[in-house]
């Protein structure tokens, strides 16, 4: 079982969570996190360099981030499916 607060902890180390959507109970909740069916509560995050938020395909769910103020060379691969 996964948690948000895990993948969390995994994508940001150490790096403090300033706003969440969504509270510590349901960051904490355990879900089925590989392909099936969807079941983490959608929310978006920010700390000071980023942007956090949920992604989806067949009902895997991820976490990815993004900065918060990109440069101009900043780019993203396609993200889901």
């Amino acid at each position: 079982m996964d948690s948000w607060n895990k993948q969390l902890k995994r994508l940001i180390g150490d790096d403090e969570v300033i706003w969440c959507s969504i509270d510590k109970d349901e960051l904490d909740r355990k879900f089925d996190s590989t392909f099936g069916g969807v079941e983490g509560t959608p929310f978006i995050a920010y700390t000071k360099e980023y942007v956090i938020f949920c992604i989806q395909y067949d009902g895997a769910e991820w976490l990815e981030k993004v900065p918060r103020n990109p440069d101009r060379d900043f780019y993203t691969e396609h993200y889901g499916g």
